[in-house]
């Protein structure tokens, strides 16, 4: 692992992330705890998850639509078994097909859409924290990543 890892619960760091985008003129975000409990404990290291959301919630904003605002919406569900999901919409521009094959390679980037070496870092983070990251876009409706983390295990 690059980096020490800590229990740390999923809810608090999500709420700490929007904390700090709060009252963006470009775009705004709302988040939805869909479990029924407040606490999703995993074992990861904090600087880098929030990286990860910070670098995605970038992308969004930068592939809105022109005269939009930019709309954010971050949902927390158990995917059950011993996983989390944590999925983050927006409505931007969306992505075609070749940009999606290539989005978490190293040096592809599209100007249009600001993609660039963000996603391999947090691809890399997200693998490294035994997670999986998927995305999923359509040309003019925007684009979601969802990221799958294991909950924290006693030992």
């Amino acid at each position: 692992h690059h980096g020490e890892g800590e229990k740390h619960n999923l809810i608090q760091i999500i709420e700490n992330v929007i904390d700090l985008h709060a009252n963006q003129k470009t775009y705004d975000i709302t988040f939805t705890n869909l479990l029924e409990t407040n606490d999703a404990s995993v074992f990861i290291n904090k600087t880098q998850l929030i990286r990860v959301f910070n670098n995605l919630i970038r992308n969004a904003d930068q592939a809105k639509s022109n005269k939009k605002k930019q709309h954010i919406i971050i949902r927390l569900s158990d995917y059950g078994g011993n996983l989390w999901q944590i999925r983050i919409q927006d409505f931007g521009l969306g992505m075609d097909e070749h940009t999606l094959k290539h989005i978490f390679n190293l040096r592809f980037t599209t100007k249009s859409t600001g993609m660039g070496l963000g996603l391999v870092i947090v691809k890399n983070i997200i693998t490294d924290w035994n997670g999986q990251i998927k995305v999923h876009s359509t040309i003019n409706q925007g684009t979601t990543f969802t990221i799958l983390l294991p909950k924290y295990v006693e030992s």
